[in-house]
């Protein structure tokens, strides 16, 4: 056995209080604290609150303690704060999440110690968090790992085109931040008393565009005049029909992963313009991709 005797650093500042220096990162007037959060909630839920506590020591040797609140306006508006932090050292810094109960994989948050004060620019020092946070799951510094936003495997979530769209179209768009994995879609189709042969199937692409697809789910079924079919797509799904001939399920392509600014699109070939989609639902994960920088 080795054993060795790791002595004790001294502490910052000019006084004998605080705690000794691996633990504290010292600041000068001149540096600043930048909190980034990003979220995909529903904001009339939970209005996407986050709160980060920070315990300082300052030059003369006394504690502080301040207490932030942050609230993401909208998924493609990250919220961004840079705190000015005076002189002294940054002893913890804790950030949690505080509405109700919200899946981890949702809020996802960063801080940063940078040179520079609010209003001007600033430059990366170094990072001491990031990592989902969500009500039973908070982060601190020092203690906690720093994750990238790709290391959790997201939240999941159902969408619902309004409806019924006429046309038998639909189009669910995926904004910044965040993509979308789907698992499961499903679409009730009703094809007006016109004449004529309507293939029926989501697409998935890039961008509003329907020809810039990244991959399509097979067509089904024939879809004839006057009647209402049920279909279903999903992952590991067999081709399946039930005895009436108006409900269908059949697989999906496996692990898509639809990027920010991509589309969930109804293609219905053949339509009439007096066909109706309705009760078009898409469940999948949702993964945040907001491609974070230090600038």
């Amino acid at each position: 056995m080795v054993e060795r005797i790791l002595p004790a650093l001294p502490t910052q500042g000019q006084t004998d209080s605080g705690i000794v220096a691996p633990f504290q990162f010292a600041v000068t007037g001149e540096d600043s604290i930048r909190w980034r959060v990003y979220s995909t909630e529903d904001q009339t839920v939970s209005a996407s609150q986050a709160q980060l506590t920070l315990r300082m020591m300052r030059s003369d040797g006394t504690i502080q303690v301040t207490v932030y609140d942050a609230a993401v306006p909208n998924p493609a508006t990250p919220f961004e704060q840079i705190i000015a932090l005076g002189a002294g050292a940054v002893m913890n810094v804790a950030v949690r999440y505080t509405p109700l109960a919200y899946q981890v994989g949702c809020t996802y948050t960063t801080v940063q110690i940078v040179r520079g004060l609010p209003g001007g620019a600033v430059v990366n020092l170094g990072q001491i968090l990031g990592d989902y946070i969500s009500q039973g799951r908070s982060i601190a510094w020092p203690g906690s790992p720093i994750q990238p936003w790709w290391r959790h495997s997201g939240c999941y979530r159902q969408y619902k085109i309004a409806g019924p769209t006429l046309g038998g179209g639909g189009d669910q768009p995926f904004t910044f931040p965040f993509a979308f994995r789907p698992i499961w879609i499903k679409i009730s189709y009703t094809a007006s008393a016109v004449a004529g042969n309507r293939f029926v199937r989501p697409i998935f692409t890039k961008t509003a565009a329907a020809g810039d697809f990244i991959a399509r789910c097979p067509v089904l079924t024939t879809i004839t005049a006057g009647i209402t079919v049920s279909m279903e797509w999903g992952r590991g799904n067999g081709v399946i029909q039930n005895a009436t001939g108006l409900w269908f399920a059949g697989p999906m392509p496996d692990d898509i992963l639809i990027p920010p600014s991509g589309h969930i699109q109804v293609d219905a070939q053949g339509a009439d313009p007096n066909d109706t989609s309705q009760g078009i639902f898409i469940w999948g994960e949702e993964l945040l991709m907001p491609g974070f920088t230090d600038n």
